[in-house]
């Protein structure tokens, strides 16, 4: 290597060696000032003391140091305590004996909090092996030493845990019952306790009640005395505060019974529209007073009947709608209701109360719904309640399976939303039955703006043109620009009490402007109808129209006019169904005579052809015989049942006719299972006439149907027997006649065949096995719900269930008891004799002691069983006169009274059966 290349790379060596170095130096340093862990260096003084020669900005923090205070060489002593201080020199000095890098652990104390720290001590010497210094880097694990701590705890509880566990393996079962004992004891006493509560409140609520009952009813005597102003306001005023009381203490019961768990939703048919309607009109007369205006709007889409508890929706609806015209001073209230298909349950129907009321702010809304309370004190000061009502209705929700939802705006108003989940009953909406004529135009007139939507969401949903006037001088506009158009209004809508020109005085201009051809006016209003008889007197209107209207008024006043019918003939009218089927023949194949009697019945003015096979083996004989159009199949029949029979048409005798399912079975299942088998339909029962010819001409090819002759309604039927079986306790006639289509005469022929079918079996016979138990239940539940006899239909169902399930049912002779009474009571209107016949009086006597058992425990359902007794035991007066003591004693919540004279009877009916 020549010199000069040496000499590059010694220079470059040299020159690379101090980079470097200066690199390393910049790192440190930058290490130094940014690093979160403890860097320092401690000098060591002549007279072996150790100084503080620097250290880093996280070092300097921990110290409670600032960046600018001076260390260099600075003592430690000021800043920590002596025995802080000499713990640090002991391992400064653990550093420098073993002269070379060691790790230690550190613990300070600053401000009373112990910190941890993983120490790197590094002793530093010169080159006489003298110690100069001692470097330090601290990483606090504070937490990591938690952790360990937190582990070693965990695992002595995990040792604690299975020493423990291992004593407890060796007696565990003595330990398992006794346990079990105090669970068993705790759950009695816990309900030994809410039933104590429970007839507590229910008697307080008697003692309170029958003062009350009395306090409100003298005060109504005494308004009709002549009374001075200042009296009428004293007797006023006590009334007002008489049934406030009398309303705390139903709110109270109400919750008592929830508590207890005494209340259990039913699920029965039910007519949304009039239960809703009813809850309306309760709320009508205190919104009249305050000058409110009360709207309700009904969803036309709304299935006609339902499955669910209308109590208790009509209860919810009711406190609501009270809840809304108490807090709302002016403007309006609005019940809206409708229904929509889910994919859990097969509706959810629901209802919303709006008010124009005081509202709630959002804070209030979360407490709402807590038990006595109020959005705010200041509420219970002004309007009065207890808070219990919104409780209830939210306790009553959840019971049903739903939900109530509230938003509200201060000052502005509520809208509370109630959704459950219910059935239908398969009868069709509210828009099968009521449907305008194509082309019908309604003109409304209202100020109200909240009202002229809510009667133009109604109409246009029944199929009618609308036109909307917010004023009478609007509504003369709008038939003046008709009348020149040489269009015409077929019915005006004509709201009475209006700003500027009244409803009277606009219909007069009307007719004044139209002249001929003047369209029927209906007035509308909340008045009674004897303020504006006059205007119907003298023609100027046709009709009078109270509201709240709902559809099925408002369409059958609207087609009864325009149609030049009544009210009932427009109905009939619009029940007609019926559809020309001379040219069909059809296979009914039903194992039940009275299904086969209300096909006939239904079907009798089509014309078609009707064959009967009373199982699945005699249908395919006649098939096999015979020719078809369509055939009715009944599911669950002896032999041979509905789904195997038309499996054997669809793929061995590769039969092609229709084949509707008719079966009290309604599930998703079961309608799948139908379609699977090769049916084309599926009807529920009872049989809906409606239904039937809806679904016959679909699977017909069928587009057109009418009127073919008279219905039962129509023809001849025996008034008088009608009217002795109306008066049956047990039998619903008018729903009956309403399922019927307003049939009389296929109504009283039903009930005559159940009569005949039945009064000579032994009904529900506990000697059956469950299957047949279950299905002589599954036919009384059709045929039942046919002459009107609803609750027992409803219990019957409930019973099917049961049996279908497995479970044998308490229920099964109380069932029979109110059959037998049934049978009874139509033995006296078809053979004018009176026969109760007991034919079990064991039966009768376990029914006694449940009422005496259901008496002993205060159960509010002894008012049921209570009336099962009198039914039997109607004919004997000794009897008749002791419970009739007993209900008097139920209606005052005298429990303990009751049960003492029901226990008398028991005694007195054992020793009957005995002797």
């Amino acid at each position: 290597m020549s010199d000069s290349s040496y000499g590059n790379a010694y220079l470059k060596q040299h020159y690379d060696k101090n980079e470097h170095y200066r690199v390393m130096v910049d790192c440190f340093s930058k290490l130094w000032d940014h690093s979160v862990d403890l860097m320092f260096i401690m000098a060591i003084e002549e007279d072996g003391e150790f100084s503080l020669y620097d250290n880093n900005p996280a070092s300097r923090s921990v110290m409670g140091l600032d960046a600018s205070d001076p260390v260099h060489r600075r003592s430690i002593r000021d800043i920590w305590d002596e025995e802080t201080v000499e713990t640090f020199f002991a391992l400064y000095r653990k550093a420098i004996k073993a002269k070379h890098p060691i790790s230690c652990e550190q613990v300070i104390s600053p401000a009373g909090q112990l910190i941890f720290f993983d120490t790197l001590f590094v002793p530093i010497f010169d080159e006489q092996d003298e110690p100069l210094f001692v470097c330090g880097v601290s990483r606090e694990v504070t937490k990591i030493k938690e952790a360990e701590q937190i582990a070693l705890s965990a695992q002595k509880k995990l040792q604690e845990y299975s020493s423990a566990l291992e004593n407890i393996n060796t007696s565990l079962d003595a330990k398992v019952k006794s346990r079990t004992h105090q669970l068993e004891q705790a759950s009695n006493d816990l309900k030994s306790a809410l039933d104590a509560k429970s007839n507590f409140v229910a008697r307080m609520s008697h003692e309170i009640r029958t003062p009350l009952n009395a306090m409100i009813g003298l005060c109504n005597l005494l308004k009709k005395t002549p009374l001075n102003d200042a009296q009428q306001d004293y007797v006023d005023k006590i009334a007002d505060s008489g049934e406030v009381l009398q309303s705390l203490v139903n709110d109270v019961l109400d919750f008592s019974k929830i508590e207890a768990n005494k209340l259990q939703p039913e699920q029965i048919e039910f007519c949304p529209e009039k239960v809703m309607l009813q809850a309306f009109n309760l709320s009508q007369v205190k919104a009249q007073q305050k000058g409110l205006e009360l709207l309700f709007l009904i969803d036309t889409q709304l299935p006609e009947t339902l499955i669910g508890d209308p109590l208790r929706i009509q209860q919810i609806a009711i406190n609501l709608l009270g809840n809304a015209v108490k807090f709302t001073d002016s403007g309006t209230v609005t019940l809206e209701v409708g229904s929509q298909k889910t994919l859990g349950a097969d509706i959810e129907f629901y209802f919303e109360v709006k008010d124009t009321g005081i509202g709630i702010s959002q804070q209030q809304v979360r407490a709402l719904f807590n038990s006595f309370v109020q959005a705010d004190s200041s509420i219970t000061r002004r309007y009065g309640g207890t808070g219990l009502g919104l409780s209830i209705c939210e306790k009553l929700c959840e019971l049903m399976g739903g939900q109530i939802e509230v938003s509200s705006e201060l000052d502005k108003g509520s809208v509370f939303r109630v959704t459950l989940p219910v059935k239908s009953a398969e009868k069709g909406r509210l828009t099968d039955k009521y449907r305008a004529k194509e082309g019908c135009h309604v003109l409304v007139v209202d100020d109200l703006s909240a009202c002229r939507r809510a009667l133009s969401k109604m109409l246009i949903g029944l199929g009618y043109q609308v036109t909307l006037a917010k004023s009478g001088f609007e509504a003369l506009d709008c038939v003046q620009d008709a009348k020149e158009k040489t269009l015409h209004f077929d019915a005006v809508l004509m709201d009475w009490q209006m700003p500027e020109m009244d409803g009277v005085e606009t219909s007069e201009r009307i007719h004044q402007l139209l002249k001929v051809n003047c369209p029927p006016i209906f007035l509308i209003s909340g008045c009674e109808q004897h303020v504006i008889q006059q205007h119907i007197d003298s023609g100027l209107v046709c009709r009078y129209l109270r509201k709240p209207l709902i559809p099925s008024v408002l369409f059958q006043a609207l087609s009864g006019e325009l149609n030049g019918l009544d009210e009932e003939a427009a109905a009939a009218a619009t029940a007609q169904t019926q559809l020309d089927l001379s040219a069909y023949r059809l296979l009914l194949v039903e194992d039940n005579p009275i299904n086969h009697q209300v096909v006939e019945g239904y079907l009798e003015e089509s014309g078609i052809t009707i064959e009967w096979a009373r199982d699945g083996e005699e249908a395919l004989q006649l098939l096999s015989e015979q020719a078809f159009d369509v055939v009715l199949m009944d599911i669950q029949m002896p032999r041979l049942d509905g789904l195997s029979a038309t499996r054997f048409i669809r793929q061995t005798m590769q039969l092609t006719m229709p084949i509707i399912a008719i079966s009290a079975h309604v599930s998703e299942a079961t309608i799948a299972d139908c379609h699977n088998a090769g049916m084309n339909g599926h009807i529920g029962k009872p049989l809906d006439e409606l239904t039937l010819y809806r679904t016959l001409a679909e699977c017909l090819g069928i587009a057109s149907a009418g009127s073919n002759g008279d219905s039962h309604g129509s023809k001849q039927y025996d008034a008088s027997l009608l009217a002795q079986i109306r008066a049956l306790e047990q039998l619903d006639v008018d729903e009956a006649l309403a399922r019927l289509n307003k049939k009389p005469g296929l109504f009283l022929s039903l009930v005559k065949a159940f009569y005949q079918r039945y009064v000579n079996e032994e009904l529900l016979d506990s000697g059956l096995d469950l299957t047949e138990l279950a299905d002589e239940a599954h036919s009384l539940k059709s045929n039942t719900a046919y002459i009107g006899a609803l609750s027992l239909s409803t219990q019957l169902a409930v019973l099917e269930q049961q049996l279908r399930s497995g479970k044998a049912s308490d229920q099964l002779a109380e069932l029979k008891l109110q059959l037998n009474h049934l049978l009874a009571q139509l033995a006296t209107v078809f053979e004018g004799r009176s026969a109760i016949n007991v034919k079990q009086p064991s039966e009768l006597l376990d029914i006694m002691k449940r009422l005496q058992r259901q008496l002993y425990q205060s159960e509010f359902a002894a008012e049921d069983t209570l009336k099962i007794v009198v039914m039997q035991l109607e004919e004997r007066l000794s009897y008749q006169r002791a419970l009739s003591v007993v209900a008097t004693y139920l209606d005052e919540l005298e429990y303990e009274k009751a049960y003492v004279i029901v226990t008398q009877l028991v005694e007195q009916l054992e020793e009957e059966q005995d002797g």
